[in-house]
């Protein structure tokens, strides 16, 4: 495999979790000293990490890869770190012989904070019982969910930035036959185009300068589940070559002169608008056709209710075990607060803002002061507060309720992979009326 050549670090165990070699350039930037390395495991160097955290762990246990995984870690003195870092399994005839990691960070940006106390881990497996929600979108996804876990069809989730697609990845593959072997994830869009064949299928040495002989990702994922995140990103080029692979159920390595058949299970995502990437000749339409066999949107957190309230509660729970706090809830006026902002950012900011209050709270209740730098008057638009903001920019009755309903039928359409029919069984409305709503706001449909 292809290792780009920006990593900082390595470090490798065997197959007991114990550090055989490791080559960190700076110990003192994560307030280590080379004896403290000896006979250890890495989980038991920070104090945020247990063995279900520790991706090197997870690797040896369960043959599971991550590449492009951010990572935040507590050192001994309380200095609170993020990193990305590639994860491998090492195999010996079939059998796991050990991990290895290569880490990636800037020393001047990576440090977050000091911290006396505990911080987030990072997510690694999560069951489909930790997807918070009780939005009729997301009841409806974890029935959908429980009805296609041990299918093969390939997935594809949509939705924004923020809205847990990759958690939504996991969950899927931890909940199926498939959770003990491994789930390698990818952010295309983090990779260069020159390298994103090779790191997917794999290279035979010779087949290029400096090429040798490296195992593609689709290797490492057999018999488990692969997540290609931001599909979009990928070159027309290779999409082809990832749509036969889809077909034909093998790679070919680059450079190779013979097939390499695999059983993984495709799972991608796209935070763009289907039609509008098809449009745009991001992403062709027979890929998209084949990679949406099973579809799942993920709502954006502004359009799911009290779901901002039970997430909230989720991650002050979460909090207080990490942080050793006893925070009780959300004041009435922080609660309404929460529930009229616009979350640009989605649960992802929703998580971060929590987590924030967290360094400065001094009560056991989370007040609209606690907020209020994250939060200003104006992010807020939901209901009569977002009429308001229209009439004072000098938009009529009429222009807001066309906003609306552009709003609701581009929903129904994403919803819907753009097939008419169900766009017009989510609206409850004639074929024809539906039509004539798609063409009025030029909307791409198929019949």
């Amino acid at each position: 495999m292809k290792i780009n050549s920006d990593f900082k670090d390595i470090m490798v165990i065997n197959e007991k979790g114990f550090i055989e070699y490791f080559n960190i350039g700076n110990l003192d930037f994560f307030d280590l000293k080379p004896e403290s390395l000896l006979e250890k495991k890495p989980w038991q160097l920070y104090t945020n990490m247990d063995k279900k955290d520790s991706t090197l762990y997870r690797a040896i246990k369960y043959s599971e890869n991550n590449v492009g995984l951010v990572q935040t870690l507590v050192t001994r003195k309380d200095k609170t770190i993020r990193q990305s870092s590639d994860t491998f399994c090492i195999k010996s005839k079939g059998e796991v012989v050990g991990a290895v990691e290569f880490a990636y960070y800037d020393e001047n940006k990576d440090v977050i904070k000091s911290s006396k106390k505990k911080t987030k881990k990072a997510d690694i497996s999560v069951s489909l019982e930790e997807i918070i929600g009780e939005c009729p979108e997301m009841k409806e996804f974890k029935r959908k969910v429980k009805k296609i876990i041990d299918l093969e069809s390939p997935v594809l989730i949509t939705g924004k930035t923020g809205t847990g697609k990759e958690m939504a990845a996991r969950a899927i593959h931890s909940s199926s036959k498939r959770a003990s072997h491994s789930f390698v994830y990818i952010n295309c869009n983090s990779m260069p185009e020159n390298l994103l064949e090779g790191l997917l299928f794999g290279t035979k040495k010779g087949s290029f300068t400096d090429a040798e002989d490296k195992t593609g990702l689709f290797q490492l994922a057999d018999k488990g589940t692969i997540f290609l995140d931001e599909i979009d990103s990928i070159p027309l080029s290779v999409q082809g070559k990832l749509l036969k692979v889809i077909e034909d159920k093998c790679i070919r390595p680059i450079g190779a002169g013979e097939e390499i058949y695999l059983d993984v299970r495709i799972i991608t995502s796209c935070n763009i608008g289907i039609e509008q990437l098809i449009m745009e000749n991001k992403l062709r339409k027979d890929l998209f056709f084949r990679l949406s066999v099973i579809q799942f949107h993920l709502p954006e957190l502004k359009k799911r209710g009290r779901d901002i309230l039970l997430i909230a509660n989720y991650y002050i729970g979460k909090f207080n075990k990490e942080y050793n706090k006893s925070v009780i809830g959300i004041s009435q006026d922080c609660k309404e607060k929460l529930m009229n902002y616009s979350w640009p950012g989605n649960i992802r900011e929703l998580r971060n803002l929590l987590e924030s209050v967290y360094h400065t709270l001094g009560e056991d209740i989370i007040e609209s002061d606690d907020i209020k730098e994250r939060i200003s008057c104006e992010d807020i638009a939901s209901g009569k507060e977002e009429w308001n903001i229209f009439k004072k920019s000098g938009v009529d009755l009429r222009s807001y309720l066309e906003y609306c309903e552009k709003e609701e039928v581009e929903k129904a359409l994403n919803q819907s992979n753009g097939n008419i029919k169900n766009v017009v069984k989510q609206l409850g409305i004639s074929r024809q009326l539906t039509i004539n709503k798609l063409e009025k706001y030029n909307l791409k449909y198929f019949t």
